[in-house]
């Protein structure tokens, strides 16, 4: 894979060839040539820079949403609309202690609610389905221990 070379790697390959060029060329940081060298070394690596988004937009793994979205369009897909996580609940309390569907639980930053009814068992927990009041991959969540 191509190394896109550094702002100094330019400037010090233009250096090189000024000196290639004409062996008695003054090319010290205070020489004309190393401000030129300087002012064509930016210019390369703002072309470098836009080459290599332009190859990040090639391959829809790497492309920003506007390309990746005309990567799908092309081969007939369409975004789907976010959907709504859902799972389960362990809860812990009293035993015997009733828990009514539409309970609102906070997580982190965000809410669920419950689906059902339960019972809090002689272990002290209990488990009851729920949704997120948000729908988005954002709301999915492995594991969480609220106390």
């Amino acid at each position: 894979m191509f190394e896109t070379p550094t702002f100094e790697q330019i400037r010090e390959r233009i250096l090189r060839d000024t000196k290639s060029l004409w062996p008695d060329a003054d090319i010290s940081p205070d020489s004309d040539h190393y401000v030129h060298a300087s002012r064509l070394a930016s210019c390369a690596e703002g072309q470098y820079a836009h080459q290599s988004w332009i190859v990040r937009q090639i391959f829809p793994d790497t492309a920003d949403r506007e390309y990746l979205e005309r990567h799908a369009s092309m081969r007939g897909l369409s975004r789907r609309n976010p959907t709504t996580a859902s799972g389960t609940l362990t809860v812990s309390g009293i035993a015997q202690s009733m828990l009514s569907d539409d309970l609102q639980v906070r997580i982190g930053q965000r809410f669920y609610r419950t689906t059902a009814r339960a019972v809090i068992g002689s272990g002290g927990t209990a488990e009851i389905p729920a949704i997120a009041d948000e729908p988005g991959a954002a709301a999915n969540v492995a594991t969480a221990r609220r106390n």
